[in-house]
């Protein structure tokens, strides 16, 4: 009885399947090659599931609390994949930048996606090939933050979110672990 109360307080396991996380990012100057000292990288999501499973994801950014002029901000996002023994870095699975145009107008502050980009070809450059289903047993996204512009040397805030979902949501054994739904076990 104490194992299962002990368990059954544990985090369900699809409250680690998203994450929404707002960061202060230093912006640097326009024309500044990347300084690794003004990059964050995070990790997102890290779910480790009992048996594979096909995923969708969802990713994104958008920025927040800038000073008058908007900088442009880049997300690059990356995923790491494991099936049994089988595990694959996909180091670029979506990289998008969100430029600050001369009209104000003009700016959009949020972009996401539900299609992953293929890895590149050497001499080809990005492949066509997209997909939005992931085959894992688990799943590990994190997100890599720059910012620059004309507002330099200040900060902005940028909120970034990943969240993924299996095809298959119940798994028998999860009722048969505890036998009272809500309060399922295994998985992560």
């Amino acid at each position: 009885m104490g194992k299962v109360n002990q368990l059954a307080a544990t985090v369900i396991p699809w409250a680690r399947w998203g994450v929404l996380q707002v960061m202060d990012q230093t912006v640097i100057p326009a024309g500044t090659s990347e300084d690794p000292s003004f990059t964050k990288t995070f990790q997102l999501v890290n779910v480790e599931y009992k048996r594979p499973d096909s995923w969708t994801v969802l990713l994104g950014f958008r920025r927040l609390n800038y000073a008058e002029i908007a900088p442009n901000v880049r997300a690059r996002f990356t995923m790491a994949l494991g099936v049994g023994q089988i595990n694959l870095q996909f180091p670029d699975v979506w990289t998008h930048t969100l430029t600050a145009p001369p009209d104000p107008a003009a700016l959009i502050d949020m972009a996401a996606t539900t299609k992953l980009e293929g890895p590149a070809v050497a001499g080809v450059g990005r492949t066509s090939i997209d997909f939005d289903r992931i085959p894992a047993q688990s799943l590990q996204i994190g997100v890599t933050i720059e910012a620059w512009g004309e507002g330099a040397n200040t900060s902005t805030g940028v909120e970034v979110f990943a969240m993924c979902a299996p095809q298959t949501h119940m798994r028998p054994e999860w009722v048969l672990e505890v036998g009272e739904f809500g309060s399922e076990l295994g998985g992560t």
